[in-house]
């Protein structure tokens, strides 16, 4: 199913900088308005620009330089954007640049670009695709990125095995696992990730869409494994704009689950104890109140349940890939 969702994106606005820089500031908007006060934006670079051919865009790339947009311009793009959003909103951002497995020379230029942009913002790499297989010029690039003091998070643990996420952090030096789920399938390589204080990224609502978690799971859901055994993980959106979700309908659906206030807090404190930010800005992000806690007490909460419950994005709102509700 991740595969059906990858095959049904396209990007229409590669090589468009008042688009991109317009995405990245309502981004900072969208998420303000959910109260959340610190977030991170995960984009590939080159997936932006116009001057590269890939499988998302079948526009030629330009040969007149004028109209070339390289992955350097869309990162200033997207900088300009959350900066006027951080203005606008009060809000904090952060950007991680993301590599895609199996394409020859863009992780070693995504290394190159983090170093060039981390003054403006850019405080980590990640590399998604095919996490069965890396070329030497990825593992080289993800060791780079180590002695330079670049923060790393793979895609792992999603669809494939939990040797894929040992891998990830044992050869790319992985702080953070996007996604993970199937790494409670070997005891010792969890345990492995539990005593390295390996930072879970997990998604609650994609898993289902994308096939990563059968739907049938509810109460044994890995994200419930995490939670009851104090791992390090987030709750994060994914790509809202594909599930029409919100932090909101997330912690909804958890709390379906069987999660409930203690577990949200704590996996709200691992997540500002990973953030890349200075130590006041972290502090004052620790000290406030989190989502969770002005969700649950919201006197609104019932009423609020009950939207949720009518407005809970159905399959069919948001894509083909399932029938339902996912975890109905």
């Amino acid at each position: 199913m991740l595969n059906e969702i990858l095959n049904n994106l396209h990007l229409k606005f590669s090589g468009d900088l008042p688009t991109i820089e317009r995405i990245a500031y309502e981004l900072a908007e969208d998420q303000a308005a959910q109260n959340v006060i610190y977030f991170e934006v995960r984009y590939s670079p080159h997936f932006l620009s116009n001057t590269i051919a890939h499988f998302f865009v079948n526009e030629p790339v330009p040969t007149d330089s004028v109209l070339a947009v390289t992955p350097d311009d869309t990162i200033g793009a997207v900088v300009r954007g959350l900066r006027r959003g951080e203005k606008d909103f009060g809000i904090k951002s952060r950007i991680i640049l993301c590599s895609i497995t199996g394409l020859v020379g863009w992780c070693s230029e995504v290394v190159q670009m983090a170093q060039r942009w981390s003054s403006q913002g850019v405080v980590a790499i990640d590399i998604a695709g095919d996490e069965s297989s890396y070329t030497a010029e990825e593992v080289s690039a993800f060791e780079r990125a180590k002695q330079l003091g670049i923060h790393r998070t793979v895609h792992s643990g999603e669809m494939g095995p939990p040797s894929n996420v040992e891998y990830a952090v044992k050869r790319l030096f992985a702080e953070r696992i996007g996604h993970g789920y199937h790494v409670i399938q070997d005891r010792s390589i969890y345990d492995m990730c539990r005593k390295m204080d390996i930072h879970f990224e997990t998604c609650p609502y994609s898993s289902y869409l994308t096939g990563s978690v059968p739907k049938h799971l509810k109460q044994h859901h890995p994200i419930v494994t995490f939670a009851l055994d104090n791992v390090n993980f987030s709750i994060n959106k994914d790509d809202p704009t594909q599930t029409a979700s919100t932090l909101d309908k997330e912690y909804h659906l958890l709390q379906r689950m069987g999660l409930n206030e203690l577990h949200f807090v704590r996996a709200v404190k691992s997540k500002c104890s990973t953030i890349v930010l200075p130590a006041r800005i972290r502090e004052e992000s620790v000290a406030r109140p989190p989502l969770p806690i002005v969700w649950f007490r919201s006197g609104e909460q019932k009423q609020k349940q009950q939207q949720q419950q009518q407005q809970e994005p159905t399959i069919n709102e948001t894509t083909d890939y399932l029938k339902g509700d996912p975890i109905a």
